[in-house]
């Protein structure tokens, strides 16, 4: 949330595509260029493997949790056909 909030606020001062180049499609965000933070594209890796390792949580499989499951596949076949 931090990082959206960030590049949201970047884009008044220096413009839009500046932006999304410095704080969405970086790896790494300078924070007032001391504090180094994780861009967009490791933010973007942490969380799909943190869902990629929910798929191997067993109580992910029971009858009851099938639509976060499906939602999970749905996001990840998205993401590879874009």
């Amino acid at each position: 949330m931090v990082l959206v909030v960030l590049g949201t606020l970047a884009q008044r001062d220096i413009g839009l595509y500046a932006s999304q180049q410095k704080y969405f499609s970086a790896n790494i965000t300078w924070l007032g260029d001391i504090i180094p933070t994780p861009g967009g594209r490791i933010t973007m890796v942490i969380i799909l493997v943190n869902l990629t390792f929910m798929l191997f949580k067993q109580y992910m499989w029971k009858i009851n949790e099938i639509g976060i499951l499906n939602s999970i596949i749905k996001e990840v076949y998205y993401d590879q056909i874009q």
